[in-house]
């Protein structure tokens, strides 16, 4: 009879498959596209683009609210007139503008 023998495997070869199979989940668990690094710089980008919405919707309230102060049917005059002097070079028949500069300090701070 010429019978086969079976060889047992070596005691370290078990313990050396589950190690690769632990690091290869680590490895993916925490790296890559879907890993949790990349997940909590998805979350942070995710809190700075909701606060960016935030302002920009209090932007768009604020525009909205000052078209409806032109737009009504009785426009807001003291707006449109601040609105005016302050964006435009816009004065009354009456009026002169003058353009105030700062003046460079008389005495500079001393040098170290």
């Amino acid at each position: 009879m010429n019978a086969r023998r079976k060889t047992a495997a070596p005691t370290w070869l078990l313990p050396l498959i589950v190690m690769l199979l632990i690091t290869y989940a680590l490895m993916h668990l925490f790296s890559g596209e879907r890993g949790l690094f990349r997940w909590h710089q998805l979350q942070q980008e995710v809190g700075r683009l909701k606060q960016e919405n935030a302002m920009l919707a209090k932007e768009i309230d604020d525009l909205e609210n000052n078209i409806g102060r032109i737009e009504s049917a009785t426009p807001d005059m003291d707006y449109i007139d601040e609105h005016l002097r302050k964006n435009y070079p816009y004065a009354k028949p009456n009026e002169k503008i003058l353009m105030l500069v700062n003046p460079a300090p008389k005495n500079p701070p001393p040098e170290k």
